[in-house]
C-alpha cells in the first residue's frame, strides 16, 4: 500500500492564543482540513480515517490532525504505518510519526473535534510551500 497526500501551504495563517514555545497544541477541525484514510489491500478496507492540515504558526510549519481507527484487526499494523509516516516540505522530510494525531472513536464526527498540532520547526523558503504526507508500507495479516 502506498498513499501520498498533498497540501498547498498558504502563508499568513495564524492561530490566536497559541504560545510560541508550545510544541503540541489543540486546534478545532475546520473546513480547511483535508479528509483522508489509510486503506489496506487485500479486501481489508479502510482502517483509519483522518483529517489533517498544515498551518503556518509563528513562521514555522505545523501539522494538525485527528483520526479514528475503523477496524480492530488492522489497528496495530496501522499504528506501525503511522509511526513510519513522513511529512515533507518541498520534498524535504520535516517530521516523522503521525501517531500524535488526536484519536476519537469511530462514532465521533471528525468535523466537530479538536486536532492535535505539532510544530515541525521548519520554515518555508518562500511565501508558499508544498506539504506532502507520505504514508506507505506493508503488513502481514
Amino acid at each position: 500500500m502506498r498513499k501520498n497526500w498533498y497540501c498547498g501551504l498558504v502563508l499568513g495563517i495564524c492561530v490566536a492564543g497559541v504560545p510560541a514555545a508550545a510544541k503540541d497544541y489543540k486546534l478545532p477541525v475546520d473546513s480547511q482540513f483535508h479528509e483522508d484514510w489509510v486503506e489496506w489491500d487485500g479486501g481489508l478496507g479502510k482502517a483509519y480515517l483522518f483529517r489533517w492540515d498544515a498551518r503556518l504558526i509563528d513562521g514555522e510549519v505545523a501539522l494538525c490532525g485527528a483520526g479514528q481507527f475503523l477496524d480492530a484487526t488492522t489497528r496495530s499494523a496501522t499504528i506501525d504505518l503511522l509511526r513510519k509516516a513522513r511529512v515533507l516540505l518541498d520534498g524535504k522530510v520535516i517530521l516523522k510519526d503521525l501517531t500524535y494525531f488526536a484519536k476519537y472513536p469511530k462514532s465521533q464526527d471528525l468535523g466537530k473535534v479538536e486536532a492535535t498540532c505539532r510544530s515541525t520547526g521548519a520554515k518555508p523558503a518562500g511565501k508558499t510551500g508544498s506539504v506532502e504526507i507520505d504514508i506507505s508500507g506493508r503488513a502481514r495479516f
